[in-house]
């Protein structure tokens, strides 16, 4: 990357602000003159994706280099001081291992961060990994795997099964063993089951797939009819899957895991929003594993967005998921799933 800024790129810091405070302003609005963009919503939640939307919209008119270096939120007291945590290379992959600093672990979780292959890092889903060590008592292994547009397709998905090959040769047990992500990282994950299946290896115990992204043919009509609630829109997901692909085609089941043979992949936990829009195409795939045999538990949070997990201490409903997620984690590990079942509830 050129190290000459733009005048957009340098002014970054301060436009973030300016984002908020008129983030405060709109939400504030809002809520006086009409209504709450979702009658559930806090005024601190409404705000929050005011953030979100302004924060993505202004990070996609710059170079992806330049908003990856942008600063990362710390992580909360509850969770900083009750994990450890250290870098180390999974072979070529960097990564961290995280994991609860008081307590012995029993599982794995191998975590793929979101972020349209485009931006995210292991820093920007710390607390979200950190969360997840300490509420299912797991050793997390979180990887900062290749970039676009940098290093399109299929960079990412060999990194990932790199870092599982380095993993299983320094003896993690791939019955303890679990690979989640969301996004983006939720199709990763996919795209390194069907990988490990293409190659003979060892499946993981099961997958956790927050909001993921499973189809990059078609969005569904849930990209216009939750639009307005959601921060992603169709213009961000299209240039971020331009520059991963690169040209690819966008039906090879490495990208979109909807076209996947899926026959004999283990237990799978899906997240979904209710207002997300990215809903129809996750609830189209959770179909699609339940045909073909695919254990599947799908839950709906009816009036949440696109990884609200992120969210950690400000939502009591990312902290209820993440719990949600541990519970699933650790019955699958002990017991494994007695049959399939696509669970689309929509939990109140």
């Amino acid at each position: 990357m050129s190290s000459r800024l733009t005048w957009r790129e340098r002014l970054l810091p301060v436009l973030s602000v300016a984002l908020s405070i008129a983030a405060l302003v709109r939400v504030a609005w809002r809520r006086t003159l009409r209504h709450p963009l979702v009658p559930a919503w806090s005024f601190l939640r409404e705000w929050i994706r005011e953030v979100q939307a302004a924060t993505l919209q202004t990070l996609c008119s710059v170079r992806p280099a330049v908003a990856r270096s942008q600063p990362q939120l710390g992580m909360g007291r509850d969770v900083a001081t009750r994990v450890a945590s250290e870098s180390l290379m999974l072979a070529e992959v960097p990564a961290a291992r995280i994991r609860p600093s008081d307590a012995a672990t029993e599982l794995d979780l191998i975590y793929l961060h979101g972020g349209g292959y485009n931006l995210g890092s292991i820093e920007s889903h710390r607390e979200l990994a950190s969360r997840l060590a300490l509420a299912a008592d797991a050793c997390v292994w979180s990887l900062d795997y290749r970039l676009a547009p940098e290093c399109p397709f299929p960079a990412a998905v060999d990194d990932a099964e790199t870092a599982w090959r380095e993993l299983i040769s320094r003896g993690l047990d791939p019955d303890r063993t679990f690979i989640g992500g969301d996004s983006a990282g939720g199709g990763l994950a996919c795209a390194l089951l069907q990988r490990l299946k293409m190659r003979g290896l060892p499946y993981p115990r099961g997958a956790v797939l927050i909001c993921p992204a499973t189809n990059a043919v078609t969005w569904g009509d849930s990209m216009q009819r939750n639009a307005r609630f959601d921060f992603l829109t169709q213009d961000m997901c299209e240039q971020w899957l331009d520059a991963y692909l690169a040209g690819h085609p966008a039906d090879d089941p490495l990208v979109s895991p909807q076209f996947a043979d899926v026959e004999g992949w283990p237990a799978i936990l899906i997240h979904a929003g209710g207002r997300e829009v990215l809903l129809d195409q996750i609830e189209d795939f959770a179909r699609h594993l339940s045909d073909h045999g695919v254990p599947v538990t799908v839950e709906r949070e009816p009036d949440e967005i696109h990884v609200w997990h992120l969210l950690g201490g400000y939502s009591r409903e990312a902290l209820a998921s993440v719990e949600r997620i541990a519970s699933w984690m650790r019955a699958t590990a002990e017991t494994g799933p007695s049959a399939t079942q696509l669970d689309s509830r929509a939990r109140s």
